[in-house]
């Protein structure tokens, strides 16, 4: 299976051409005994590409206005990445409900990355205040993930439980060469040509030094027990232990550590008749991670919980259900980045914050040939002096799929898409605020299978044509795409 991809964009002179191959074989060593192996690869090269985001607001803190198209990239500036990825799994029934597999990944990507950023805002009166970072950058990443698991049933006290135990390797290797061209570094660039895409290809040198080589490691024991304690009554009580350690360094700073952690999990459900039941769990966070501080200290791995309870039902053997929840996170040290043109890199502050909410969610056949899925979410997140914590976070989300197939016309299907977010901003400075108001993006689609292996379609995305910036985790940013119309022709065979 294969999918090329080369399209342009809403944005000046961004171009992206994608290449993705996939292929599996499965084969029975045995009647109890299958074993699959695959290999997946994709090519992703870019142009035009921002290395960054847009600066969207002048020195006195108001609104640069732009158009959805704004882009600063030249041509030469894009992402080259090529990923390949060879898999296996090996599984075998061992009989009365006990099951193993062994399942191993091989990764290997290959980055060659010329790219483009800016930094700074413009004075209003002037224009002048923002600046040119080109970098190019070549790099490669080697991962063996092994998986291995064995699940069954065990009879106790009258009734039968699950079982469930596993171990996991992961090890990677990441090398990245970097060059620059300091004579291409900090060149003013005028907010009436910023957006020209015309900055010259820099005179990198031919020859990249190595500012990052890590080796990561990472070993989990994990174990899940499900015991049924009675006809309603289900828990299910597991956990993982992780031994995570890392060595090399990234800019001249080690990335050493040594770190071990247990992080147990909880859980239970209880039937309260044939369509609902109520749930609960609780599990703990710990996540060993390499980002480096303005100061050249590594942060200390994300740790926390999560707790939730609610209660879901199903109805129509399963045709339709939904679901109500409350939950509760708390995490810290959760890296928190922006780029430092002074140090050529971005740096991270960890963070802390405790969300709590409401998420409710439903699906399945509301009526005759009319399908539905869709959820909404309410939550607060705040850090722990109250106060409002990663802001570009939306505290409102829903979304709410429709798809219709008349009775009368089985080949036909039709259908809309919502997604809802409700405002975010971010405070670049104690006098500056950058705001997204709350939106709403609508899609509409239409599909008609001609024979059993031809179909046409067609899509219309973004129907109100609304005008939003897609994210405020740092102080630039750009448009999401307009309305637009794809028409799509499908063949199988």
């Amino acid at each position: 299976m294969g999918v090329l991809s080369d399209s342009d964009s809403y944005l000046d002179r961004y171009h992206l051409r994608r290449w993705t191959g996939y292929g599996i074989v499965e084969a029975d060593l045995g009647p109890n005994t299958v074993v699959s192996a695959g290999y997946g690869h994709q090519d992703h090269q870019s142009r035009g590409a921002m290395w960054g985001a847009n600066p969207i607001y002048y020195t006195d803190g108001s609104r640069i206005d732009l158009p959805r198209s704004a882009n600063y990239a030249p041509d030469w500036s894009g992402w080259g990445v090529i990923d390949r990825q060879i898999f296996g799994d090996l599984t075998h029934d061992f009989g009365n409900g006990w099951t193993g597999k062994i399942s191993v990944l091989r990764r290997a990507n290959d980055e060659d990355h010329t790219l483009f950023y800016v930094y700074g805002n413009p004075d209003r009166s002037t224009g002048l205040g923002v600046f040119s970072y080109p970098g190019a950058f070549r790099g490669t990443t080697r991962n063996l993930t092994i998986d291995a698991y064995v699940s069954g049933k065990v009879a106790l006290g009258g009734r039968e439980h699950d079982v469930m135990l596993g171990v996991q390797r992961g090890a990677e290797r990441y090398l990245q060469y970097s060059g620059y061209d300091q004579n291409a570094i900090g060149v003013s660039l005028p907010l009436a040509t910023l957006y020209q895409g015309t900055f010259p290809y820099p005179d990198f040198p031919a020859t990249y030094d190595l500012s990052l080589d890590t080796n990561t490691r990472r070993e989990t024991i994990y174990g899940l027990v499900r015991a049924n304690l009675a006809d309603p009554l289900k828990v299910m009580v597991g956990g993982n232990y992780t031994h995570a350690t890392s060595n090399g360094y990234s800019y001249g700073t080690a990335t050493e550590y040594d770190r071990s952690n247990f992080a147990p999990f909880a859980g239970a459900t209880f039937d309260l008749t044939s369509s609902l039941s109520l749930y609960g769990s609780f599990a703990k966070i710990f996540r060993p991670q390499n980002e480096l501080t303005a100061q050249n200290e590594i942060l200390p791995p994300i740790q926390g919980d999560n707790l939730e309870a609610g209660i879901k039902g199903a109805w129509g053997g399963g045709r339709l259900y939904a679901s109500a929840a409350v939950f509760r996170a708390r995490q810290r040290n959760t890296a928190f980045g922006v780029f430092n043109p002074a140090l050529g890199r971005t740096t991270y502050t960890p963070t802390q914050a405790m969300s709590r909410g409401i998420e409710v969610e439903i699906g399945g056949e509301l009526a005759p040939g009319l399908q539905a899925t869709g959820g909404f979410s309410i939550m607060t997140l705040r850090n722990p002096e109250g106060q409002p914590e990663r802001t570009f976070v939306p505290r409102n989300t829903g979304r709410l799929n429709l798809t219709y197939t008349p009775a009368a016309l089985p080949a036909l299907k039709v259908g809309t898409s919502v997604q809802y977010q409700s405002s975010i901003y971010y405070d670049p400075s104690p006098t500056i605020r950058l705001g997204q108001g709350g939106y709403a993006l609508v899609d509409l689609m239409a599909r008609y299978d001609l024979t059993d292996r031809v179909g046409v379609g067609i899509n219309l995305r973004n129907i109100t044509n609304a005008k939003y910036l897609t994210s405020l985790n740092f102080d630039q940013g750009y448009f999401g795409a307009p309305r637009s119309v794809l028409g799509t022709l499908s063949i199988h065979y």
